[in-house]
Order: structure tokens, then C-alpha cells, then sequence
């Protein structure tokens, strides 16, 4: 029989787009009306950016596995039984071989049972490492992978487990993970030796990190494929320290099956499933679920997005039918604007571009600036801004208010239960960042900061390079931010929308060039650079406009390793000028002003072969009202937005002492306080 069906498709290099299709059943296989299906981030992630070792042909229909309700059968299964199909791709209806279907125990989430594959490849890896309990465990890479092995070995009793990662990105997966150390490697330094490590990079920089965390006479496990064309592999090392290397591709299973002479497809599947119905595995809080109208969305994600760990396609399928309903894109989230001045101006115009968003309300204290934006924008002018906190019909509110307005503002929208999104900086101070911050770790809804730097294109592209191993370990970075403001940008902004002169003081603006500025290019700093910032080392000049704020300064940041310089001006004669380049063992990229990129790893490779996004402002809303609908945290966090204000808060500090400040320390003497 024939059934109507949708796929995902990768039509070509960065082209998703749904297809209709004919799910035709034959003898020997069961018909599956697919509820969820799921990708293997890792291995899609390294297919969409043709990185070497994932070549693919297209069209491509990706996907790793299924769940559903049986339509046909020629097995025992009954029509409408709930069943996992392994290794399926993400389409409305599966056609599947009887070997790769299997029932689903009863109380077992849908993502748990079509993610059976990755919990095989979990197992397979911890199976070939000799895994017993009573060792102590280390997991190089927090992706999907590592994630699933680290939960099944938890499953099956370990006690002490230690995840290395890169970044903390993905930290918040271990909310529930009492035995789970994680650590964040700095410099490549491992704390600690364990007798069997699993390395789910796939990097060369994994490698050597795992091999650098097994103990003496240990067992290092590479779990999945390789993403890179060539790697130091430590052979000297592995041989002195007698360490053993073990390769753990899914594809080796058949054959480590017949050497063990047991039949470990069906021993793992069982005890996979076994796991899943006691209770004791799932990793369906760590699944951010698209519909199939985000498809696009989901691999943009996937890509850009390194606090997403697994993803599912939701098909929203009815037992029984053949005639599939594919969901469009949920309505544009509903936003309210409190603050309609000269930045407010212009997030408004990037709410009514957004795809995602639409602008329904705005407030200003100034009834003038709200009527005429309102006027501008279709929305409708608030009276007050208990109207805004208290309408039903407004689900974010976005504030572009002077800084020190900010935290009343930001406490009062997350109170009146809105998802935020707020301009940067956090606030004029670094205190008051610290209670915001709390005040959203408090809160129900999502919470983020506008900072859309680091959705411009050339920063994916450093940030793919970097996440390609192509710059190697990152060792210094050099930004400048010229600009030549005009006296009446401290009275009203370039717009001169709103008279007012909090640009002028200290205590409202927190600063001039650096908190105004070079703020953009210090977030960008501490997003691609890998380490924690150590020190800042600063020199300010007062501004001819103002003696309570700078007009010219010069920041040395150490992040670890490497080493970020900041010059910034408000007063250069001649037009406005940024650059920000960064390096580092084996690469050198420029951001700005224009992409160029160099790398001795692989001098062919081209990080710009996917497109990007050419609108920053609208990306970043997008990405914000995504975070916001799947319960994710959003790419920038509260909490990278207090890092950057702490960096510039110890600048201000070492400017008046003429010392080096720990930014660290200063939020640390905060929480004491």
C-alpha cells in the first residue's frame, strides 16, 4: 500500500527544504507513522559543513532514528503499536526492515526510543573499553555522543565520571547529574588520570586530550568518526605509558560480535530499552524539538548554536492514518518596545524584520517618542508600562532604556512573567548586573542580552574555524573601534530622537568608548576565545565632552593562553573604522573590517561554503525567540553578558590604581558583599 509522506532534504551545501514523497510497504518490513525523529548532531554538523571524513552527496535526507505508531507489519506488531526505528531518517512516514524496528517499552519517551542507534554507539564504545563500574570515567566532548555514554555508564553504576569540554556551553546538560564532574579544559591541562577514557570529539585536539587523561596502562576509546583529514596522533606516548587505543565505530561492531562470538546488536538493544523502561536512562531533557517547517531552522541551529546537544523533528503523527499534517512555524512571538529613542528606533525596525517576532506595543516616558513609533511600526502606543507588563497578548518585552534604568526595568519584566531581551550593556554598574543576573536565574522565562555582533557573519566564520581545530589553540586577539562622535550624539544619539544628557555621566551610562563600544568587541573577545578572563591591565583618557567618562582607552585582557588587546576612541577625525583579528598555533583570521582567513592545517578549506544570515540584528532575535519557545538557554547567557561587564568594570578599576584587576575576583568579592 502507498502512504503520502514529507522529508527533510538537503537539497544542496546549506539548502533544507521539505518534500513530498510515496511510502510504498513491501514484504519484510513495517510501515511506521513517525511521531519523532532525531538527528546525530555530531555527524549532521560535520555533513552540512562538509568537513573532511562526512563527505555526502545530494540531495541528502539526514536523520539517525524514528519513533511512531505501526500503520502495516509483517511482523507480530500491531497496527498502532508504538515502536523505535534505528537508523531513520527524518521523514512523515518510514519504511523500515523488520531487523531495525523494535517496540517500545511503555512509559518511554518517544526521543529516548528513536535515539536507540546513539545509545548502541554508546555502548558499543563503553563494550570495546572494557567499561566496569567501580572505574573511575572520563568523557572528552559533551555532544550528543558523550552525553549518551556518559548517562549509560551512569545508568549502569558508575559513580565517578568526569566530562572535559572545550567550553561551557553545554555545562547545563549536567543539572541532574550527581556523579558528573564537569571541567572545562584550560590551556589543555587535564586535573585528573582515569583508567578508560572515551574521546566523542573526533578531533585531533580530542585525541590528545584523551590520551593525556588515561591513567598509566589505561584504555582511550575513540568513539564515532574523525573530522579532520590528518592528526598528531601521540604514538611515542600511547607506547611509553602503555596506553591502548581503541577505534569504536558502530560499523566494528559485527565484527567485535564475532570475535566475542555474541550477538551484541541484540544485547545492547535490549538492554538499551531495558534501561529506558526502568527509568534509570533518558536523555529527552537534553532534546530541543522542531517542527518540520523549522527544518531550516534546526540545522541553522545545529550549526551555530553550541549549547545544543540533540535535536528532533516533531511529525505530530495520528496512529493509523497515511495522510501526514506538517505544521508551519508557530506565529511571531509578540513583543513590546519600552524605550523608543535612538536604539530603540532601530530594534524596532529589526522586530518588524524578524521573521519570528512581531512588534505589538511600545512605551516610552516620553508619550511622543511611543506615538510617533507607534505611528512608524503599526503598534500600538502604551500609556504606561504597567499596561505593557500586565497585556496577555505580549510574551517579550525588549528594553532600550538609559543603563541605569535597566535593572528596575529588566526585574520588573521578568517578575511580570515576560521573556527579556535586553540592549546591552546588562546595566550601568557592575553590581546591578550581578542582581539582574540573579534576578533571570530566578525566573521562569528566558532571559538574554542584545549583543548582535555575534551574529555577523564573519564571526560564525571565526567561530567555525576555530571549532574546525583550523586556528589551533587561539593565542591572541587585536581589536580597535574608531569612531568620531559628534557633541550632539551625548544630547540625543545620532538620531537626536530623544534630548538627554545621560551619555555625559558616569553613573547613568557606566562609561563612555569602552561601555558604549568597545563593549561589542569584548563580548566577541570572550565568546571565541576558550578561557576564562585572568586579568585586565587598562589606560583611559577623559572625554572633551565630559570628565566623568572616557574618550580614548587601551585594554590588555588575558584570557588564559591568550591575550586580547582593545583600542578605542570616540574623537578620531576621519571616518569610523573597527578592526578585530584573532590567531593562533596553525591560523589567523581577520573579523573585521573584512573576512580574510589563513591556516596552516588546511590551507584549502573554505569556512564560508554554508551561507549566513546577512541581517545580525534580526538573527539575533531570532535566535533569542528560538531559545525562548524551546526552553534552551540562548547563545548569549545572562551570564556571558555579566563576564563582559565584569572586564569592563575591572577596567575602570585598573585605569584609577594603574594595576592589573581580576574581573573574577570582582564578581567574587560581589557575592560576598
Amino acid at each position: 500500500m502507498d502512504y503520502e509522506a514529507i522529508q527533510v532534504c538537503w537539497k544542496a551545501p546549506g539548502q533544507v527544504g521539505l518534500v513530498e514523497t510515496v511510502a510504498r510497504g513491501r514484504s519484510g518490513h513495517a510501515v511506521v507513522s513517525v511521531t519523532h525523529s532525531v538527528s546525530n548532531t555530531g555527524t549532521e554538523r560535520a555533513r552540512f559543513r562538509e568537513l573532511p571524513n562526512a563527505t555526502i552527496g545530494f540531495p541528502h535526507l539526514p536523520g539517525c532514528g524514528a519513533a511512531g505508531r505501526v500503520i502495516e507489519s509483517d511482523s507480530g506488531a500491531r497496527p498502532g503499536d508504538l515502536v523505535a526505528v534505528r537508523a531513520a531518517t527524518h521523514e512523515s512516514v518510514v519504511v523500515a526492515p523488520l531487523d531495525r524496528v523494535h517496540p517500545v517499552p511503555d512509559g518511554c519517551s518517544p526521543v529516548d526510543a528513536a535515539l536507540w542507534q546513539v545509545g548502541l554507539i554508546a555502548m558499543h564504545g563503553l563494550g570495546l573499553g572494557e567499561f566496569d563500574p567501580d572505574d573511575r570515567l572520563t568523557v572528552v566532548g559533551a555532544g550528543l555522543i558523550g552525553a549518551m555514554a556518559r548517562r549509560v555508564a551512569a545508568a549502569r553504576g558508575t559513580q565517578q565520571c568526569t566530562v572535559l569540554a572545550t567550553s561551557a556551553a553545554k555545562r547545563w546538560s549536567l543539572a541532574h547529574e550527581s556523579s558528573v564532574t564537569f571541567d572545562v579544559l584550560e590551556s589543555g591541562t587535564v586535573r585528573d588520570r582515569t583508567p578508560l577514557v572515551i574521546d566523542a570529539t573526533g578531533s585531533g585536539s580530542g585525541l590528545a586530550v584523551a590520551v593525556a587523561a588515561a591513567e598509566d596502562g589505561g584504555r582511550v576509546v575513540l568513539l564515532g568518526s574523525p573530522r579532520i583529514p590528518t592528526a598528531a596522533v601521540p604514538v611515542r606516548e600511547i607506547q611509553e605509558r602503555g596506553l591502548r587505543l581503541i577505534g569504536a565505530h558502530i560499523d566494528t561492531m559485527s565484527d567485535a560480535a564475532t570475535a566475542v562470538g555474541e550477538n551484541l546488536l541484540a544485547g545492547y538493544t535490549d538492554e538499551y530499552f531495558e534501561l529506558l523502561a526502568a527509568g534509570r536512562l533518558t536523555m529527552a531533557d537534553l532534546v530541543t524539538t522542531f517542527t518540520p517547517g523549522q527544518a531550516g531552522l534546526l540545522y541553522r541551529q545545529l550549526v551555530e548554536d553550541r549549547h545544543l546537544i540533540a535535536a528532533a523533528v516533531g511529525w505530530n503523527a495520528r496512529a493509523g492514518t497515511s495522510a501526514m499534517s506538517v505544521h508551519e512555524p508557530p506565529p511571531p512571538m509578540r513583543f513590546a518596545l519600552v524605550g523608543c529613542g535612538d536604539i530603540g528606533a532601530q530594534n524596532a525596525h529589526a522586530l518588524g524584520r524578524a521573521a519570528t517576532a512581531s512588534l505589538v506595543g511600545v512605551f516610552d516616558t516620553d508619550r511622543n517618542l511611543s506615538a510617533a513609533l507607534a505611528r512608524d511600526t503599526s503598534a500600538t502606543a502604551a500609556g504606561d508600562l504597567t499596561d505593557v507588563l500586565n497585556d496577555p497578548g505580549v510574551d517579550a518585552i525588549l528594553i532600550a532604556t538609559p543603563h541605569d534604568t535597566h535593572e528596575r526595568l529588566a526585574t520588573a519584566v521578568l517578575d511580570a512573567g515576560k521573556h527579556l531581551l535586553l540592549q546591552k550593556p546588562l546595566a550601568a554598574d557592575l553590581a546591578s548586573a550581578r542582581r539582574i543576573v540573579r534576578a533571570a536565574g530566578d525566573a521562569s522565562t528566558t532571559a538574554s542580552v542584545l549583543f548582535p555582533g555575534r551574529y555577523e557573519a564573519a564571526y560564525r566564520y571565526a567561530r567555525s574555524a576555530r571549532d574546525a581545530g583550523l586556528i589551533g589553540t587561539p593565542v591572541g586577539l587585536l581589536s580597535t573601534y574608531l569612531v568620531d562622535k559628534p557633541t550632539s550624539y551625548y544630547r540625543g544619539g545620532y538620531s537626536m530622537r530623544a534630548v538627554s544628557d545621560w551619555r555625559l555621566s558616569k553613573t547613568r551610562s557606566g562609561g563612555g568608548v569602552v561601555m558604549m563600544n568597545l563593549l561589542h568587541h569584548i563580548d566577541i573577545a570572550n565568546a571565541l576565545l576558550p578561557d576564562d578572563p585572568d586579568w585586565v591591565f587598562a589606560t583611559t583618557l577623559a572625554s572633551p565632552h565630559s570628565a566623568e567618562i572616557e574618550d580614548f582607552a587601551s585594554l590588555t585582557v588575558s584570557f588564559g593562553t591568550a591575550v586580547a588587546t582593545f583600542v578605542g576612541t570616540a574623537t578620531i577625525p576621519g571616518p569610523p573604522g573597527q578592526e578585530l583579528r584573532m590567531w593562533g598555533s596553525e591560523g589567523h583570521c581577520t573579523v573585521l573590517p573584512q573576512w580574510q582567513f589563513t591556516s596552516r592545517r588546511d590551507p584549502g578549506t573554505d569556512v564560508r561554503a554554508r551561507p549566513e544570515p546577512d541581517d545580525a540584528d534580526v538573527a539575533a532575535i531570532d535566535s533569542f525567540v528560538n531559545a525562548a519557545r524551546s526552553g534552551r538557554r540562548p547563545e548569549v547567557t545572562m551570564e556571558d553578558a555579566l563576564t563582559v561587564q565584569a572586564i569592563v568594570a575591572a577596567a575602570y578599576e585598573s585605569a584609577n590604581c594603574g594595576r592589573p584587576i581580576d574581573p573574577c575576583k570582582l564578581l567574587a568579592e560581589l557575592e560576598m558583599s
